[in-house]
């Protein structure tokens, strides 16, 4: 399978050694839609996630991970140490940006759910509120109309008044 980018990487790793999306999560300590997203290239594999995961998965290269060079894994007998360096930075990556919690994940999705049928009411509403716009608009023209014939027909019967009055003794 040839990978271009590190979130392809990712994906390719994941399903290599036989793991799901959800299993890997776990092993890692994120959710299982924070990794969905990364893999299906929604968002990008940051450097505090892949220092994450280099972590969690010492046989993953993290030159084949982050570049796309050299093989996948490790070999079996190659002890990996990750430099004390690239724990800190992962260390005060999460402390500053923890990973979301499924709750909290649930609660967001269901307020973006609820946000988007408050929208479709506002939407319906504001149909409703143009069509009744339309309505009163139509009508004031229509007794615009009728006002005006009125106006012209009592000016007429004014006038006749008038003379009628002028003939009078």
């Amino acid at each position: 399978m040839t990978t271009t980018t590190p979130n392809e990487r990712l994906k390719e790793y994941i399903y290599t050694v036989s793991r799901s999306i959800n299993q890997f999560a776990k092993k890692i300590g994120m959710v299982p839609s924070a990794i969905s997203r990364v893999t299906s290239g929604d968002v990008s594999l940051t450097p505090g996630m892949a220092a994450r995961i280099l972590t969690a998965c010492p046989d993953l290269s993290e030159e084949w991970l982050m570049e796309g060079t050299g093989p996948m894994t490790r070999p079996a007998s190659v002890t990996v140490n990750v430099s004390d360096h690239a724990r800190g930075a992962a260390h005060d990556y999460h402390e500053h940006h923890p990973a979301p919690t499924s709750q909290a994940l649930d609660r967001f999705t269901s307020t973006l759910d609820e946000l988007a049928a408050s929208l479709q009411t506002i939407t319906r509403l504001l149909d409703t509120i143009s069509r009744l716009l339309d309505t009163i608009s139509q009508t004031l023209a229509s007794q615009s109309q009728t006002l005006a014939s009125q106006s012209s027909t009592i000016q007429s019967q004014a006038d006749t008044i008038s003379s009628l009055l002028t003939r009078l003794p």
